[in-house]
């Protein structure tokens, strides 16, 4: 049996649901080879991540 044969063989066998993460996850590994998806989003600001006002006085509520 060749390689081929013996992937469309397996493909065949293969439900939707592992035919779906396959494609998923190929595309995964050729976006990283490209240069995406390497980078983590960066957080989402909050208002606890800001700090006192920069000239003086008290916080405004």
């Amino acid at each position: 049996m060749t390689a081929l044969a013996w992937k469309w063989n397996r493909l065949r066998l293969m439900g939707a649901a592992e035919v779906a993460w396959r494609v998923r996850q190929l595309a995964r590994r050729k976006a990283g080879a490209l240069g995406f998806g390497l980078v983590p989003r960066p957080p989402a600001p909050t208002v606890e991540r800001c700090g006192m006002p920069f000239l003086g006085g008290a916080a405004a509520p």
